[in-house]
């Protein structure tokens, strides 16, 4: 996907003129857009990831006012009072340290102020959520890494007034923040892998918070209702209501399947929309206070647009003048829709549907932890946006394509996102032939994904994927998965599920903190899950074909301290070349598990000779990704790891995998960092790169575009970002 600023063809299109609804389309712009928020004048503030990121306004009938193109990475765009604009994010560029960059801009998107804000703790911030408070301040929340979910509150000059963490085990997050009525502040996100929600009050102390166990992923939105109870959505398309003190009044659900992420919006008389992404369509809904259903649309693109899975909350909500905007994440489209109150939106991409909303039994649990204030410095910085110059189109979206069938997309390429959408389809027709103990079939798909990675691809095996399908909900699979054992006793398939359903579920208890960040009752919790799983893995006979028995094993033993993972990757080598076995091996040297880094090189060493016959190189490569992603680039540069090796290592992966498109990025970015010139101009000329692929592999679209465009100059000009530590041998990204 090219990033330069280009005319685009426009097709002159009649609008929908009858009505307050409309559907626009901004050109020239090449990316998706990543937020919506509303203005006084009923129009809209847009940040599109397009050239770099851009932000435009509109007026009530969605032209274009002004726009302009930034010169950071924002993740948020917020309004406050006079029509001020928040728009910030995390710097995560090689070069930089972790930190906060904000900027607050008028109407005609002037530069009021900007800030930068670090955190003592050094680790990275990422700001998943904003919100304006009534006296013009902001509410920041998201995570820090490795330490927990992070709540600041900004006064309306910028000024910190507090910073809060909470850390009961170490993978909370704040995924929606908005201020009360009461003053106060709430939080909604995920800990310990479960929605959770939390109540500040203006100083930053806890009042009170809620975890609801049972139940997967996290909420992505919260909303306060017109008497101060709190309405909050979660991505696996739940729905729950509290009062203002965090007792539920009501809980339901929509069986449609797992989502990727969901949005959350009021509307008048105590009405309310949510939007949940799901693999190749996005669900409407709109719903009374008291969980009743008003409307439902499902949006289903055409065939030439996907959705990106990129954006934060997925579809971006923002509420409007007699109804509300929707933005859909798709790739290189940047479209916005005005829909009304009662989910009209005169596109035939969206065409009304029937989930229903389902009570299901959940009680929320109380957690001990408490929110701790931390050190967060604000320092200057200066932002410098320029003009940009976009047109606003009508769009009818019958003109471009009819509605498809999801089987009717075809994915040109194996990006990641592609590769999770299919899995999650097939996730669904996996459980669902185990709710219907159709044990055969299942018998058939796992004989399948033992005998071949996916689509033949050697680096990617979803038989792993297939194990942890079967497992979850774990209360409700676990029983089915016993009653296949006892019909199929000789069946190696459920007592592996099983066991990945009890690790799986400890993990939940143990999250991924330190050890004293959990409670002796989830630590004990864990232990007998994990235990529970070594025994039924121990218990499988003629197990060693199956490519996730090995990982699996290796996990558990790292955990349990049963077996040397080591050992357990070497006899595995013999049956395997899956790359994840020894992957979870890697990770068990590294200092935070084993303290054994002087063993990783020489393993990889071995590893690489063990499966000469079918990865060879190329595993030593995938071996130095694991290191280079625990470590860091400048811990893993002393490993000893040969960049030549490295190098060719990952030439084999591209021909083992010629269409996995991350691993051109990987090697792109690994030659900038080794000062390799020729390679990483061969890599970027040699395939069409795209940022939505390197997602994975780069740590901000700034690094991405340094890497990318640094080989396309003359050897004269050096690169602008400098890595932190120049490599001589070792590549840096993640797996």
């Amino acid at each position: 996907m090219k990033r330069v600023l280009v005319a685009a063809a426009l097709v002159s299109i009649v609008a929908l003129q009858t009505s307050a609804e409309y559907a626009r389309k901004y050109s020239p712009l090449d990316g998706s857009v990543q937020g919506v928020a509303s203005l006084s004048n009923g129009g809209a503030v847009v940040l599109s990831s397009s050239n770099g990121f851009t932000l435009f306004t509109t007026d009530a009938s969605g032209n274009v006012v002004n726009g302009r193109r930034l010169d950071f990475q924002p993740w948020f765009v917020v309004t406050g009072p006079g029509d001020s604009i928040f728009v910030g994010g995390a710097q995560l560029s090689l070069s930089d340290g972790p930190e906060l960059r904000l900027a607050k801009l008028n109407a005609k998107l002037e530069v009021v102020w900007t800030s930068r804000y670090v955190p003592s703790s050094g680790r990275s911030y990422l700001p998943y959520s904003a919100s304006v408070t009534p006296h013009g301040g902001l509410l920041i929340g998201g995570a820090e890494i490795e330490a927990g979910a992070f709540v600041v509150r900004l006064a309306a000059d910028g000024a910190v007034k507090w910073a809060r963490r909470v850390d009961s085990s170490g993978r909370e997050a704040v995924r929606k923040v908005i201020p009360t009525r009461d003053g106060g502040v709430l939080c909604a996100g995920q800990s310990r892998s479960s929605p959770w929600l939390a109540k500040l009050n203006a100083n930053g102390e806890l009042e009170w918070q809620q975890l609801f166990m049972q139940a997967p992923g996290g909420l992505d939105g919260v909303v306060e209702t017109g008497d101060g109870d709190f309405v909050a959505a979660g991505s696996s398309l739940f729905l729950v209501r509290t009062t203002s003190k965090g007792v539920m009044k009501w809980l339901k659900a929509i069986k449609v399947g797992e989502s990727v992420e969901s949005s959350l919006i009021s509307l008048k008389n105590d009405s309310f929309v949510l939007s949940a992404q799901l693999n190749k369509s996005s669900l409407l809904l709109g719903f009374r206070g008291d969980g009743t259903q008003l409307w439902q649309e499902t949006f289903i693109p055409a065939a030439d647009h996907t959705f990106t899975h990129i954006s934060l909350r997925g579809a971006a909500l923002a509420p409007a003048p007699a109804g509300f905007f929707y933005a859909p994440s798709l790739r290189e489209t940047n479209l916005l829709f005005r829909i009304d109150e009662n989910g009209k939106t005169g596109c035939p991409w969206f065409s009304p549907s029937s989930q229903p909303l389902e009570e299901i039994p959940l009680r929320p649990e109380s957690l001990p932890s408490q929110f701790e204030p931390v050190g967060f410095e604000k320092q200057p910085w200066n932002a410098n946006p320029s003009e940009a110059t976009l047109t606003a189109s009508p769009f009818a979206c019958s003109v471009t394509a009819a509605p498809v069938a999801a089987s009717a997309v075809a994915p040109s390429r194996a990006s990641g996102f592609d590769r999770d959408a299919a899995l999650n389809e097939k996730r669904r027709l996996w459980q669902e032939l185990l709710r219907k103990k159709d044990f055969a079939q299942l018998e058939t798909v796992a004989a399948q994904l033992r005998a071949k990675p996916w689509s033949s691809d050697p680096l990617h095996w979803d038989i792993g994927r297939f194990y942890e399908a079967l497992g979850s909900p774990y209360a409700e699979m676990t029983p089915l998965l016993r009653e296949w054992m006892t019909a199929r006793p000789k069946s190696i398939t459920p007592q592996i599920a099983l066991a990945q359903a009890a690790y799986s579920e400890g993990w939940k208890y143990r999250g991924e903190g330190f050890t004293n960040t959990v409670t002796d009752a989830d630590m004990k919790m864990f232990e007998k899950l994990l235990g529970e799983s070594e025994q039924t893995l121990s218990s499988v006979r003629d197990a060693e074909t199956d490519p996730h028995y090995w990982q699996l094993l290796v996990q558990i033993v790292r955990n349990t301290g049963s077996e040397d993972p080591i050992a357990v990757a070497r006899r595995a080598a013999k049956y395997t070349s899956n790359p994840d076995v020894f992957s979870h091996a890697v990770i068990a040297l590294v200092p935070q598990w084993g303290d054994r880094l002087d063993e990783l090189h020489p393993f990889a060493v071995e590893v690489a000779a063990l499966t000469k016959s079918t990865m060879g190189d190329a595993m030593y490569t995938w071996m130095a990704y694991q290191a280079q992603f625990q470590l860091g680039a400048k811990e893993a540069a002393k490993l000893g790891f040969d960049w030549p090796r490295v190098r060719q290592g990952a030439r084999d992966l591209i021909r083992l995998s010629p269409e996995w498109i991350p691993t051109y990025h990987r090697l792109a970015l690994m030659a900038w960092l080794a000062n390799d010139r020729e390679t990483a101009r061969e890599m970027s000329q040699g395939k069409e790169l795209d940022w939505y692929d390197a997602a994975t592999s780069m740590c901000s679209r700034v690094s991405y575009e340094e890497a990318r465009d640094w080989p396309l100059r003359t050897p004269a000009a050096p690169p602008t970002t400098v890595p932190p530590t120049k490599l001589k041998h070792a590549p840096a990204a993640p797996p």
